[in-house]
């Protein structure tokens, strides 16, 4: 029997009615079979995860520490399959018991293991430590079986418990037990359109809550394309530590409010006088500079240029900030410690610069959780005239002002020399990421001549401003002509004027003449073309077996006029029919107009809400699927 892939899909949901304990191996081989004929990308499966978290008493004044132990069993799925399965750490909690064993529960015999700080392009990141196992099949079927133990010394940092994995999970299983002296809140994230079973039981004998999660069939995260941010993507548990009860029966508090948070925050930031190499090295960058704004920007900009950035976007890192001296002398660092070196640089100079704890990126962690899982990112906020200037150090040719996208709304604790304040990001629209277009187009033969401008603005000016400082510089006019085109073989670039691509603007401006070759077909009297030749969204349809939300490219505004200029001895007789498409949070309009000897063509795309969800999908397919048809409806022209 052959099943199509929508009834194989179907189909694992379908075992697990009838998938007891006892006949859960029988299941988990059948999910492999299943996975090697629906889903032959897929290399490995995890057939079973379980991970327990046990908490106790240590120390003085009853600190409590936790205890995570893992037992991953993975089976290969095809030949010759490497599997790397990761442990991350940090100086708060550390990695023991570890043990990989092979299919006949023999250790494995070669050196599977490496720990150690996070390693990025030869830099050590040592807010983030890994251990690594590497796992080696052979042959399909094959299962390796991994366990350890992780201690955490500080319960701020079991921040998150993922109820999923890089492979497909065939079945994961998360128990905590937690005592009464510990207050310990459970948010539940992303749990909507996944196989999530949740039980609570009391431990009378030994005074413990049991909470147990089984998770089933759990799309893999490795190769999905176009995903959002964790937190607004995949299936986790957000743990918040609220207080401990010593062993006297004293509360203490932990996470209780966002005060504890804040407080805690300072407690890891102290304000240390500027050294004289760079108070002397600072006076000589600005000695040019004659308003704050100019100082501000001169600043900011060599710490864009000139200082490295390495970062780990994915650890909770120790939140504290790098010595700026230390980042000044070695010319790279991490969000830390680059916010840490302009605010004393700032300070220096006069300016009122303080330290601010942010999310970077999408997340959809609610504001009223408290939790270190909603700060990923620190700023630099100066107070001028009662007003906050949000300058984010690791963002290149940004201006004074301007506030990154993945940065805005956001929520962000300010220090004050020993102090804290809330403050709020403010959100700019999709307006702010303008990319225009204008152009005017000729027929030359079977030829179009195009002569045209683009001005960017906002994050796509950011965007290509970094890439192209990015690339060799033998790549650069590759990428830019890819750019322009947006990958089209068939568009010649024949000349292109840029801005400088360090420029300090709040628009970056390209001009250019292409040639579309062969870009009109004859039908006896008749001549068809089209004018749109970037086609954007139309290679945007998302996969119906999606199980995860759809990120697009991000918020943003693009509009486009296209003029073709008629030859005297040709009329139009026929125009595409307008496009008009509008659901939450995005709008695509598409027209046509002649007049006397030309005809125009208008495109416009707002992208509002850069998230689709899955129960969006089927809309957003067809609204794509619209689009495309209007993309190939051509313009017909004949003799007058």
């Amino acid at each position: 029997m052959v099943l199509h892939r929508n009834s194989r899909f179907l189909l694992f949901s379908f075992l697990w009615c009838f998938c007891s304990l006892p006949a859960y191996s029988q299941y988990a081989d059948s999910l492999a079979r299943l996975l090697q004929e629906s889903f032959p990308d897929e290399q490995a499966l995890v057939r079973e995860l379980e991970t327990t978290y046990t908490f106790v008493r240590t120390g003085t004044p009853g600190n409590v520490t936790a205890t995570e132990s893992g037992i991953a069993v993975v089976q290969s799925l095809a030949r010759d399959v490497k599997v790397m399965r990761t442990v991350f750490y940090d100086e708060y909690s550390a990695i023991s018991g570890h043990k990989l064993k092979g299919n006949k529960d023999s250790r494995i015999k070669y050196d599977y293991m490496r720990c150690g700080d996070f390693e990025i392009d030869g830099l050590f990141y040592h807010d983030a430590r890994v251990c690594r196992f590497m796992m080696l099949f052979g042959e399909p079927g094959e299962t390796n079986t991994l366990s350890y133990d992780k201690t955490y010394n500080d319960l701020r940092y079991l921040s998150d418990i993922p109820l999923s994995d890089d492979y497909r999970v065939a079945r994961m299983k998360v128990t905590l037990s937690i005592p009464d002296y510990l207050g310990l809140k459970l948010v539940e994230m992303n749990f909507e359109g996944f196989d999530i079973t949740k039980t609570v039981t009391y431990n009378s004998k030994e005074n413990l809550k049991v909470i147990e999660y089984t998770a089933r069939n759990i799309p893999p995260q490795e190769g999905v394309q176009n995903l959002p941010g964790y937190s607004c993507t995949f299936p986790h548990i957000l743990l918040v530590p609220e207080y401990r009860v010593s062993a006297g029966n004293d509360t203490i508090n932990i996470l209780r409010s966002h005060d504890d948070l804040n407080k805690w925050y300072l407690s890891l930031v102290k304000r240390s006088s500027i050294t004289p190499e760079l108070a002397a090295f600072t006076d000589e960058l600005v000695k040019h500079c004659h308003t704050d704004n100019q100082k501000m920007t001169k600043v900011m900009q060599w710490i864009g240029e000139k200082i490295r950035y390495i970062a780990f976007e994915n650890g909770t890192a120790a939140f504290v900030p790098e010595a700026a001296e230390s980042v000044f002398r070695k010319r790279y660092g991490d969000c830390k410690g680059m916010s840490n070196l302009a605010a004393v640089m700032l300070r220096h100079l006069g300016f009122d610069a303080r330290l601010g704890w942010v999310y970077t990126g999408r997340t959809c962690i609610p504001d009223s959780v408290v939790s270190l899982a909603g700060s990923n990112h620190m700023i630099c906020v100066v107070m001028q005239d009662g007003k906050p200037l949000f300058l984010d150090a690791t963002l290149k040719y940004g201006l004074i002002g301007e506030i990154p996208e993945s940065i805005q709304g956001r929520r962000c604790v300010v220090e004050n020399n020993g102090s804290c304040e809330v403050l709020r990001i403010p959100e700019t629209r999709p307006r702010n990421n303008l990319t225009r277009v204008s152009d005017t187009v000729s027929i030359e033969g079977n030829r179009l001549q195009l002569s045209g401008r683009m001005t960017l603005m906002g994050m796509p000016r950011l965007s290509l401003q970094y890439f192209l400082d990015q690339v060799e510089s033998g790549e650069k006019e590759n990428m830019l002509k890819s750019f322009l085109t947006v990958g089209g073989k068939s568009v010649k670039v024949l000349s292109l004027l840029t801005s400088p691509k360090d420029t300090l603007s709040d628009t970056f401006r390209l001009s250019y003449r292409l040639e579309v070759p062969n870009a009109l077909i004859t039908t006896g009297n008749d001549i068809m073309l089209s004018l749109d030749f970037r086609n954007e969204l139309k290679g945007q349809k998302i996969e119906k077996l999606r199980s995860y939300n759809y990120e697009l490219e991000g918020r943003l505004l693009n509009e486009q006029e296209v003029v073709l200029r008629l030859p005297g001895h040709l009329k139009v007789k026929k125009l595409p029919e307008p496009v008009s498409i509008t659901r939450p949070g995005f709008s695509f309009t598409g027209t046509y107009e002649a007049g006397e000897g030309f005809v125009r063509y208008l495109k416009r795309i707002e992208i509002a809400d850069d998230i689709v969800k899955p129960d969006e999908f089927v809309a957003w397919n067809e609204s794509v699927s619209r689009i495309v048809r209007f993309y190939k409806d051509m313009i017909v022209l004949t003799a007058k």
